[in-house]
């Protein structure tokens, strides 16, 4: 089955390339320390890549990697933005981080509203092991009624969540070949099934080329993931796949699942350690054709 997606439907009324506009002046700043797990979704089928360096953990035994960094959220005059670095985690024997990590509202890619005003495009960079650096991947993240506890936010508090992750329901084959489901449960923040298009890279008004250290890579219009999760016949796998160096086609799922407040602060950001913090808009929100499907094929028009 050829894979098929449905751009989002949205007027966009201007082109603003890859320039971003000055720092909007911050009316709260909350700064984090997040616990948070990766699942790694075959872009094919929704089979899981285990991560054998996890493989004694004792709730997900290395089918969903445990992961934890910091991060900081600035809600500005023009919509709430933030950056996040990752703790460096083992990943089949080799330590994997992630850098210069950002995330915006999607609507405000948009100009105008789409299905939740919850979701954000974040983009990052992975690096693993010694020689692989600058994996680029993006993310459709649902934070759900992050910014409602934003507002009432104190040091020392625990955020936890309401949402259940996109690959939740995905059925695990374990290593003596039985089939279980490892759900995560609630989170705060749920990467979901949209996949983000590939960002206009050479100026031709087409997706891409991804190539490594490519970041910020996704952009809107968002895409609806067609494709046939076989492990439990729903349709769309969650997380946008990768496109580049390793691990191509696969979906990186990123799901908070603990937030402890670590700063508030109502005149400044809370950005103290250098995180990579964007400007709105701060992507591509041109409409691109043709649309990519997820596994990298090209589908004209719509995708109809």
């Amino acid at each position: 089955m050829k894979a098929k997606h449905l751009a989002l439907a949205g007027c966009i009324t201007a082109a603003l390339g890859m320039t971003t506009a000055a720092h909007a002046a911050t009316a709260l700043s909350v700064g984090f320390d997040f616990k948070a797990y990766v699942t790694m979704l075959n872009g094919n089928d929704g089979s899981v890549f285990r991560n054998l360096s996890f493989a004694t953990e004792p709730k997900f035994m290395g089918y969903r990697t445990p992961i934890s960094g910091h991060m900081v959220i600035d809600i500005t005059e023009n919509g709430m933005i933030g950056g996040a670095s990752f703790e460096p985690f083992l990943f089949i024997g080799s330590l994997a981080s992630g850098r210069d990590v950002t995330f915006v509202p999607a609507d405000s890619l948009y100009g105008t509203p789409i299905p939740s005003n919850t979701l954000m495009v974040g983009n990052m960079l992975f690096d693993f092991g010694k020689f692989v650096k600058g994996i680029p991947v993006s993310i459709v993240f649902d934070m759900g009624n992050l910014s409602t506890a934003l507002m009432n936010a104190k040091i020392g508090d625990v955020i936890t969540g309401l949402m259940r992750g996109a690959s939740d329901n995905t059925v695990f084959t374990m290593s003596d070949g039985s089939k279980r489901t490892l759900p995560m449960g609630p989170v705060v923040a749920a990467t979901t099934t949209w996949n983000t298009t590939d960002v206009d890279t050479d100026g031709d008004g087409q997706p891409g080329p991804v190539e490594q250290n490519t970041n910020p890579s996704g952009t809107v219009p968002l895409l609806v993931d067609t494709n046939l999760d076989f492990t439990n016949g729903d349709i769309g796998i969650g997380g946008s796949p990768i496109r580049e160096v390793a691990f191509v086609g696969f979906s990186p799922n990123f799901d908070i699942s603990e937030l402890t407040v670590t700063c508030v602060n109502a005149l400044a950001s809370c950005n103290t350690s250098g995180l990579t913090m964007p400007s709105l808009p701060a992507l591509n929100p041109q409409p691109l054709e043709p649309v990519q499907d997820s596994l990298g094929g090209l589908v004209k028009g719509l995708g109809l």
